[in-house]
């Protein structure tokens, strides 16, 4: 393959050189100016049309931000309903955009699968968006494998959650 039409950064975790698996003791600390650099390198080179990173926080997006010389085109994170993502106008002040995936199961109908893409057309009503402020917000993507008291860079699942995206 000789170009990428974009490569990602898709989550905040390193492992040793060589670990086979996501064993807690293959976990290492993380250098986010290094690897960014070495993203830029791809877009530099022509090998990636856009770099762009997944699951980042307000603030780990902020801190990569200080130090990027080619802003992330994209942060890709978990969004539907129950989990709400705050940093739009951090992207947006970058020339960045947002992506969202869904973990609610998809359809094998083939009738569903038609529904599903016929998205155009309809809208929801006024009344029902101070509804979705209501719900409760739960992450479903935790990225438990990647939380250890001793290595890594999440020592909590609070801290990789709350990290994840409000710190």
């Amino acid at each position: 393959m000789s170009l990428l039409e974009i490569s990602k950064i898709h989550w905040l975790v390193r492992m040793k050189k060589g670990s086979m698996g996501f064993k807690p003791e293959n976990l290492t600390d993380i250098d986010i100016p290094s690897t960014w650099r070495a993203m830029e390198t791809l877009y530099d080179l022509g090998k990636a049309r856009a770099i762009g990173v997944c699951n980042f926080s307000t603030k780990k997006l902020s801190d990569l931000l200080d130090v990027a010389r080619v802003p992330p085109a994209v942060d890709q994170v978990e969004c539907h309903p129950v989990w709400d993502i705050h940093h739009w106008a951090l992207l947006e002040q970058h020339g960045s955009n947002l992506e969202g995936y869904s973990v609610f199961p998809k359809s094998a109908n083939k009738a569903r699968i038609k529904e599903n893409l016929d998205v155009f057309g309809w809208s929801i009503p006024d009344d029902s968006f101070t509804k979705f402020s209501e719900i409760e917000q739960a992450r479903l993507i935790r990225g438990a494998v990647f939380v250890h008291d001793t290595f890594g860079l999440y020592r909590s699942y609070v801290e990789e959650i709350l990290g994840a995206f409000f710190l």
